[in-house]
């Protein structure tokens, strides 16, 4: 009985780690996208600055992509109620189309200022 509670509070510690991870991310996309939008205030839209601060944004899309998947199979094994799971692949496959958007628009700025 005891050895289930020592494997639960490790599933609890790297759900939180993985939670944690994805604030992060979610963190960091909101300071790229700050970036992004003071630089398009600033009339410099397609200068590579701008690049590198949508390489940033596009990085932590990918990386909070890959904490969904990370959590769905920690979790799957004990699933007992198929919602949770359901609103999970909501999320990654909305991260999903963020992350191919962004990665669209960073080849037309490539594209553009001929890089």
């Amino acid at each position: 009985m005891r050895r289930t509670q020592g494997i639960s509070l490790v599933f609890e510690i790297a759900l939180t780690l993985f939670v944690g991870l994805w604030l992060l991310c979610g963190q960091l996309a909101l300071v790229c996208l700050w970036r992004i939008v003071s630089s398009m205030k600033m009339d410099q839209f397609y200068s590579e600055n701008n690049l590198l601060w949508i390489e940033r944004l596009l990085l932590a899309f990918k990386c909070a992509s890959a904490v969904p998947i990370l959590i769905f199979l920690m979790l799957i094994p004990q699933a007992d109620d198929p919602g949770f799971f359901v609103m999970l692949s909501i999320a990654t496959l909305f991260i999903f189309s963020l992350t191919a958007m962004t990665s669209l628009l960073k080849d037309q700025i490539t594209d553009k200022i001929g890089i």
